[in-house]
């Protein structure tokens, strides 16, 4: 097996501001320590002594024995697309960043179930805290300057993939996206959105140049099973994903998180996607929630129900009964907060 490219061609600035080569590297480790605060120019560090010595290891072990990459190693041997697929698209001879990603901030207009507060600013600290967590990981807002050094970093890329909070509701984003059609008339930008809205200015943006777009939308589930998991009405975000594809032609791609509240229920997404013409008629849920564990399949379904949901291909129980009470108790709070309960296994409209 080929090894992965990422340390020749790519760079991922993650929600806590380190650059590190990929988002699948285990705890958010950092592979090089630097943070964006710290680096003056990404082209010149990508060049760099952190990257180099990086390049060596890859070199002398292999990407499947660097102990960063177990998580892509395992879901790779189980033929599930990864972040090791992705990189083989690009040239590691070149000698040139060809894949960069980035989370600008944690500004988003949802409050999801599994999400946290370093991904949305809808969850305060009193939320957290409410719910049993313990946040150690310090969101890192973008300065003005950090966004400056992105936009000086476009010319050569082949992919720009923007993550949030919400990308759409962050205007930086749309500036990124400009200086790149400024210097750069190949690339395509991926959005991994929540599919709530898309501001006049990004729709006009995405007109203008819809084979350069993939828009990609986390969504876990539709009805109300959708509103309990993602805070908004189902209807907004449907009606959001029409309009896209109405006024550019671009079909999003679906991509669920998958958790406890929605595991038994995929086939629902599979039928609303079959049933609509603007979507992309296939969908990969290849991302899971991790963390909080009570929100995790592992720890909290038995492994004969993650039989019966035909997930033991790729994954096998951890099956913890704190875990599980920690589940139950939690989903009632939220049922509170959503003002109707969850019903993990049944029918919820």
């Amino acid at each position: 097996m080929k090894n992965c490219t990422f340390p020749w061609t790519g760079m991922v600035i993650n929600p806590q501001g380190y650059i590190t080569l990929c988002c699948m590297q285990d705890n958010h480790s950092k592979f090089t320590g630097a943070h964006i605060s710290e680096v003056n120019d990404l082209i010149e560090y990508f060049h760099g002594k952190e990257y180099n010595d990086i390049r060596q290891e890859f070199e002398e072990k292999g990407w499947r024995n660097i102990p960063q990459c177990s998580t892509c190693k395992k879901m790779v041997d189980k033929e599930v697309w990864m972040q090791y697929q992705q990189s083989q698209q690009y040239d590691p001879y070149i000698n040139k960043l060809q894949y960069l990603e980035f989370t600008t901030s944690n500004v988003c207009n949802q409050m999801c179930v599994t999400c946290n507060s370093s991904f949305s600013n809808q969850w305060t600290a009193d939320m957290e805290i409410k719910f049993g967590r313990n946040i150690s990981d310090k969101r890192h807002i973008l300065t003005n300057n950090d966004v400056n050094k992105i936009c000086e970093s476009l010319t050569d890329l082949k992919d720009l993939n923007i993550k949030g909070g919400e990308p759409f509701a962050d205007i930086r984003n749309h500036k990124v996206i400009k200086k790149l059609f400024e210097v750069n008339d190949k690339c395509k930008v991926t959005i991994i959105t929540n599919g709530t809205l898309i501001p006049e200015r990004y729709m006009n943006l995405i007109f203008q140049n819809p084979k350069r777009f993939k828009i990609s939308a986390s969504i876990d589930a539709i009805g109300k099973r959708y509103e309990w998991i993602r805070s908004t009405p189902w209807e907004k975000t449907d009606n959001t994903l029409k309009e896209l594809y109405y006024q550019t032609g671009i079909k999003a791609d679906i991509n669920p998180v998958l958790s406890i509240y929605n595991a038994a229920h995929l086939s629902d997404i599979s039928n609303w996607i079959n049933e609509s013409e603007y979507i992309e008629d296939n969908y990969s849920c290849s991302n899971q929630v991790h963390y909080p564990l009570w929100s995790n399949v592992e720890y909290v379904f038995t492994q004969e129900q993650l039989d019966s949901l035909h997930l033991s291909f790729y994954i096998k129980s951890k099956f913890n009964e704190k875990h599980y009470k920690d589940s139950v108790k939690y989903t009632k709070v939220m049922n509170k907060i959503r003002g109707f309960d969850m019903d993990i296994w049944g029918d919820m409209g």
